[in-house]
C-alpha cells in the first residue's frame, strides 16, 4: 500500500498519512458541527468532545485515545497564543 501511495503521489506519502488526513477531516467536521464557541471554556470543551466523538468513529483506544488527548492539550495552547 504505501509503495503504491509514494508511486501515485510521487511524494513521499504513506497509508498513515492518509489515517492522519482523515482523522483531521473528521476533527474538523465534529467541530464544525458543535458550532463557534462563546467563551474560551466552551472552545476547549468543544475540541474534547470532538477528539472524543472522532476517536470512537475511528475505533481509537487506549494508547491511541491518550495521544489525541495530547492533541487536545496542544490545540488548547494553541488558543492562548496572540495571532501573528
Amino acid at each position: 500500500m504505501n509503495d503504491y501511495l509514494r508511486e501515485v503521489t510521487e511524494d513521499d506519502f504513506t497509508a498513515k498519512d492518509s489515517r492522519t488526513w482523515h482523522g483531521t477531516e473528521q476533527m474538523a467536521q465534529e467541530l464544525a458541527a458543535l458550532g463557534p464557541a462563546l467563551t474560551e471554556t466552551e472552545a476547549k470543551r468543544n475540541i474534547v468532545e470532538a477528539v472524543k466523538l472522532t476517536a470512537r468513529r475511528s475505533g481509537s483506544v487506549g494508547t491511541q485515545l491518550r495521544t489525541e488527548e495530547l492533541v487536545v492539550l496542544r490545540l488548547g495552547r494553541s488558543m492562548r497564543r496572540p495571532p501573528g
